[in-house]
């Protein structure tokens, strides 16, 4: 409130100041000079009086003066306004200054009172917090004083008890922890051993003596087949087949397979092997392209077999023959004729 007080009375005091710039009115200069002159003139009707004679000129001279300074004080109105509209300014700026300052004092002034209050707000919530402590502490103190009284236990004792339990716990959970371990390792075991210690059976294939049939006509392919054991496990033989073909790709499916006669009991052991052979008959046109190498002799089939953990395992075969693979038995590629479970 003194701010606007004191901006008020500068206000005021820039307009006074303004006010005093003001020129004279050019009246009474004028009326002074009038009246010199009039003496002037009166005192030249005597001739002789030499004061006289002399004032003239003097007056003269003076007249001569007051119109330069007429003339000069011509613009002195408009300056004199300028001025004074500059002072009112800076007497307004001067006072938004004023209004400025006041207002940024305020300002910090309430941002004080507010920062104070939180300080006093935080130092209760302090109090309040070492307070409830203090209660909590005299509680536990009264209630374990009450439990010695009655042949209870102590707060150590409570804690030592508390800390057993949770030990307990866990131990619980680590015994537990280990249990799961070792029954899921038992379980992969379980599922890993039947793999490891199974049968696996594959077939071998070779060429054993090529015929000629004069009487009937074309040659005889004679294939050697070996159902070979690869597994730590007896292979027992359900049932097999065999056939033979000749052709540019290899057979994508059995065709014209002939089962072997087995009997049930028949068992491959573990590193063993059961014989068997095939005859394949071709006609001299067909045993042509075999031996030009425009075809290619095939021989194929399957066994079918159980592990001796009851597993039912098939395992399918095919192997080609002919001048592109120098006359003996390779396995054919690009056929599911070759494949195992």
């Amino acid at each position: 409130m003194q701010g606007f007080w004191f901006a008020g009375a500068m206000l005021i005091g820039c307009c006074a100041l303004a006010d005093s710039q003001q020129p004279a009115p050019r009246g009474s200069t004028d009326a002074n000079n009038q009246q010199v002159i009039g003496s002037a003139h009166n005192q030249s009707g005597d001739k002789s009086n030499p004061i006289a004679d002399h004032a003239a000129p003097a007056l003269s001279h003076q007249e001569d003066k007051n119109q330069m300074g007429a003339g000069r004080s011509s613009d002195s109105p408009n300056n004199d306004r300028w001025i004074t509209a500059a002072t009112i300014a800076s007497a307004f700026f001067s006072l938004l200054t004023v209004l400025v300052m006041l207002r940024q004092t305020n300002i910090n002034k309430t941002q004080a009172d507010l920062t104070d209050a939180q300080n006093k707000i935080m130092e209760e919530q302090t109090s309040l917090i070492k307070t409830q402590a203090k209660l909590m502490d005299e509680t536990l103190k009264e209630t374990e004083r009450s439990n010695k009284e009655q042949g209870g236990l102590t707060r150590d004792e409570i804690k030592r008890a508390d800390a057993a339990e949770s030990y307990r716990d866990l131990r619980a959970k680590e015994d537990q922890k280990i249990a799961r371990e070792s029954a899921a390792a038992a379980t992969r075991a379980a599922d890993t051993l039947p793999n490891i210690e199974r049968a696996y059976v594959f077939i071998v294939v070779t060429h054993a003596k090529t015929t000629p049939q004069p009487g009937v006509g074309g040659t005889t392919i004679e294939c050697d087949i070996r159902f070979n054991n690869h597994g730590r496990t007896p292979a027992i033989i359900t049932k097999m087949f065999a056939g033979g073909t000749h052709g540019t790709i290899p057979p994508q499916t059995l065709i014209n397979c002939r089962e072997a006669d087995i009997s049930p009991g028949l068992v491959i052991g573990s590193g063993g092997d059961y014989p068997s052979a095939y005859r394949i008959h071709l006609l001299p046109s067909d045993y042509t392209q075999v031996t030009t190498g425009e075809s290619l002799c095939f021989c194929y089939g399957m066994v079918e077999y159980k592990d001796v953990f009851g597993n039912e395992r098939k395992t399918g075969f095919c192997w080609q023959w002919g001048k592109r693979t120098s006359y003996k038995f390779l396995i054919s590629p690009n056929t599911p004729l070759n494949h195992y479970n």
